[in-house]
């Protein structure tokens, strides 16, 4: 079965999912028990959500490579695939990863990965993102693993960034740098756009920015932070609405066809009193 394989049946099912891979260098399996673990936040719905799993040993849960764990009405799935991540997927983000400087030499050197997989249940995308956080954490800490890729940001990050942002994941407050990629361009002298990709997966528009003066590092942070606020509140703001990190920076919010070739996306029109 190749990772192709997988969408497609993904897609005939029917039901939601969400998946990320983790490129490892051996075939060490993960612990069943640490991804549990990983998962089992204190006094929260993932401990009432944990409950729900097959008590059988952690060395009888793994069936052919494949590990599938029931989680009230979902499933959680994790298969070693006998081969890398194609690189045709992981050139582009490995390229871009600014966070990860070595990230293409690092992830050119794996042999194997496995594909972590949340899908079916009443669980709505964010939901299933932050658990989903949570088991490749758990794969993170008992394997040979080199890196994540989070298909739904096209993005790529090293376990010792990963680990900790998903450790802290909460419904009402996600790692924002794992869920959605952030990506500011210069277009020229002094003038700049940006653009998110991942926020759809999660059930929101994208965020663009066409054109503006700010700094690129202090509009990187801005429309992280504002795309974090949004998606932790769970805001719809409705077209032409103002928004921003204070009374004195608030900016106009329209809702236009993107730059790219993607569905509607939300546009900040920094160009005002507060670019």
């Amino acid at each position: 079965m190749t990772d192709d394989d997988i969408a497609d049946d993904t897609e005939e099912g029917g039901s939601e999912c969400a998946i990320a891979m983790v490129a490892t260098s051996s075939l060490r399996l993960p612990s069943a028990a640490k991804i549990k673990k990983a998962c089992g936040l204190q006094g929260s719905l993932f401990e009432r959500m944990l409950s729900k799993f097959g008590k059988r040993k952690t060395e009888e849960q793994w069936d052919e490579k494949v590990l599938m764990l029931e989680c009230e009405d979902a499933q959680v799935v994790i298969m070693l695939m006998p081969g890398p991540i194609p690189w045709s997927e992981l050139e582009g983000p490995c390229a871009t990863a600014w966070w990860w400087p070595e990230a293409t030499e690092a992830m050119q050197k794996h042999k194997y990965h496995f594909i972590a997989m949340v899908r079916g249940g009443e669980w709505n995308e964010v939901e299933q993102r932050v658990l989903l956080a949570k088991v490749v954490q758990g794969v993170l800490a008992s394997t040979d693993a080199i890196g994540v890729y989070w298909g739904d940001a096209t993005l790529v990050m090293q376990p010792s960034i990963f680990i900790p942002a998903a450790k802290q994941a909460q419904f009402d407050d996600v790692p924002m740098m794992v869920f959605a990629d952030v990506r500011v361009e210069e277009i020229s002298d002094g003038v700049y756009r940006c653009f998110t990709t991942g926020m759809d997966s999660l059930g929101f528009h994208e965020i663009e920015v066409d054109e503006t003066t700010m700094e690129p590092d202090v509009l990187l942070e801005f429309v992280l932070d504002s795309a974090k606020y949004i998606v932790d509140n769970y805001l719809e703001i409705p077209e032409g609405n103002t928004f921003g990190r204070d009374a004195d920076k608030q900016f106009k919010i329209r809702y236009r066809p993107s730059m790219f070739d993607r569905d509607i996306v939300m546009k900040f029109d920094l160009n005002q009193d507060g670019k």
